[in-house]
């Protein structure tokens, strides 16, 4: 995709050139001979300097705009896959309990919410280490991650998980799979630094 983008954009840029040369070389030309030729051949050597010149100005624009929009198109399949691995680093950082890491995925207000339980946190490390003095997880990970939405600083992901975890009190087992429609929905902001940080999390 990034290739063909690329390629549509040198392609253009090359015959932008081309046009722009033709047109220098055209003026040139007509500039030489112009004293040197009737009223009838001056209209016609005008008629194609001004064809020359609005072909070069059209594969400008055409220029401009295939930049720019290759640019945006490239721009969203990178945040795209930031996104992505930023659902995966939250599954990650709950097999390792890493704490550094929920603070580097998650903002520092970022809301939490058990829509099963009806219960929501705005503290992300908070609830996390909750979660890691009471259970130790294992093989935790996101599947079927979608990116429901993406604008320049917003995204909405929704996404399965699976797992396993084991009560440290009482050592009992337990395993979750989370695969119903929408079962884990993420939201978030693009940072002023580029990043994506999520700002919403809720799982049932």
């Amino acid at each position: 995709m990034e290739f063909e983008l690329i390629a549509k954009i040198i392609v253009t840029f090359f015959n932008f050139l081309i046009a722009l040369f033709e047109y220098f070389t055209a003026t040139s030309r007509v500039v030489k001979i112009f004293k040197k030729i009737d009223y009838q051949s001056k209209s016609k050597a005008l008629f194609t300097i001004t064809l020359k010149y609005l072909t070069a100005i059209l594969l400008t624009v055409s220029f401009v705009i295939s930049y720019r929009s290759s640019s945006d198109l490239i721009d969203r399949d990178k945040d795209k896959v930031n996104i992505k691995s930023l659902i995966d680093y939250e599954a990650k950082a709950v097999n390792t309990k890493d704490t550094l890491l929920i603070k580097k995925i998650f903002q520092t207000n970022a809301t939490i919410t058990d829509r099963t339980l009806g219960v929501s946190v705005s503290n992300p490390v908070k609830y996390y280490a909750n979660k890691y003095n009471t259970l130790n997880f294992e093989d935790a990970s996101h599947f079927n991650i979608n990116v429901e939405e993406l604008t320049e600083n917003f995204a909405r992901v929704t996404c399965g998980s699976s797992g396993k975890y084991k009560n440290i009190k009482t050592n009992a087992y337990g395993e979750y799979k989370n695969d119903t429609p929408n079962a884990d929905l993420y939201e978030l902001k693009k940072q002023d630094d580029g990043s994506w940080k999520i700002i919403y999390f809720s799982f049932k």
